[in-house]
């Protein structure tokens, strides 16, 4: 009985988001000229305060009719958690930045009436942007699926030289990306074809001096990125949820401007993370031609992968099911992955997040990617 009244004393003492502040406010004035909206689900809970931005594309003028249509939100995020300055009625909310989008600070204070007064900054403006606010609802939206970045460690020749001889091939402008690779069907008159789809994102220069070194013809160190989920196009169908693959790779930029546009048929790849040949703990009953990293994403959970793609893959019951990223083992014959080896559940204080690439003569006569993908059909 003592027990049950402390557990009933402790659940009644949590603060909850059910106040006359707490709610789903939307943005009052949208004109001609604002191709995007937001909107802003509020949770107070006593002294603190956190919240959900969604941001809606207007990109027509029938969106605008009905700015906050489901099918018009873009994202959603949520805040970091700050106090609630109950005195003014004010808060300060920070959205953190990712690899495809710039930060953003709310800084927020009811009027008199209950509206919300908001200044949005967003770190690639200079000026902060007034909204007016309204509630729509007396209780926030909770639901809002997000996806962290990947924070990658790309390491170029760890533990072993990694170099071009000069009467080999000469370096120019190495670029490291993460080369998504995939397929997609396509109706041609009438028959279902499968064509293969690629995309470099994201892409980073090696610095000279740190991963390049010029005079060498060496890439060599490490190189830390964030990485977002990949693009919808890239993405394939299992089960009730979508997959794809991405190989680390060098690619030789013929240019050094600022902004990557890849040639496929002049800039070649010079740098992966896969090797030729039979590994011997590769997994057994499966013909092999070659091993190494890659980064699968799910977009779901494991376990929503379909039963065909599920049987290649190795590691199944030790993986955290809904990580979305992993880098992961994979085996391939020519140009397919037949078979993946997860990460098993990282312990606490390890992040295995690193992948190893070594310079490679074998794609610098391709003229188009020659990398093994894993395929949605078997």
């Amino acid at each position: 009985m003592l027990l049950l009244g402390l557990a009933t004393l402790s659940l009644s003492a949590c603060p909850t988001f059910e106040d006359d502040l707490s709610g789903h406010y939307r943005q009052t004035l949208i004109t001609e000229l604002d191709d995007e909206a937001l909107a802003v689900d509020l949770f107070r809970f006593g002294d603190d305060v956190r919240a959900i931005v969604r941001f809606y594309e207007l990109a027509s003028a029938s969106a605008r009719e009905d700015a906050y249509a489901p099918e018009n939100q873009s994202r959603c995020a949520w805040t970091q958690p700050a106090p609630f300055d109950k005195a003014e009625r004010a808060f300060d909310l920070r959205l953190l930045p990712t690899a495809r989008h710039a930060g953003l600070s709310l800084s927020g204070r009811f009027d008199d009436q209950d509206r919300l007064q908001l200044l949005v900054q967003r770190d690639d403006e200079t000026s902060p942007a007034p909204l007016l606010m309204e509630a729509s609802s007396e209780l926030p939206n909770a639901a809002c699926q997000t996806i962290d970045d990947l924070i990658l460690r790309a390491r170029f020749g760890a533990g072993a030289p990694n170099a071009f001889p000069p009467e080999t091939y000469t370096l120019r402008h190495p670029v490291f990306s993460l080369l998504w690779v995939g397929v997609e069907a396509v109706n041609t008159n009438g028959a279902i074809v499968f064509v293969a789809i690629n995309r470099t994102e994201p892409s980073v220069r090696l610095s000279p001096g740190a991963q390049f070194i010029p005079g060498d013809n060496v890439i060599a160190g490490d190189l830390r990125l964030s990485v977002p989920p990949p693009p919808d196009r890239i993405l394939a169908r299992s089960g009730s949820t979508r997959f794809g693959l991405a190989h680390p790779v060098v690619i030789d930029d013929s240019e050094s401007d600022d902004r990557f546009a890849w040639n496929i048929s002049e800039e070649p790849l010079i740098a992966t993370s896969l090797q030729n040949g039979v590994v011997e703990d590769a997994p057994e009953g499966i013909l092999t031609n070659g091993w190494g990293q890659a980064i699968f994403f799910v977009e779901g959970s494991l376990d929503q992968l379909d039963d065909e793609l599920r049987a290649r893959i190795e590691g199944l019951d030790e993986a955290n099911p809904n990580q979305h990223f992993y880098i992961a083992q994979v085996f391939f014959y020519n140009d397919e992955v037949v078979a993946l080896r997860l990460p098993p559940r990282p312990r606490p204080g390890i992040v295995s997040n690193a992948v190893d690439l070594l310079l490679t003569t074998d794609f610098l006569e391709a003229r188009e990617v020659l990398l093994p993908r894993l395929f949605f059909y078997n």
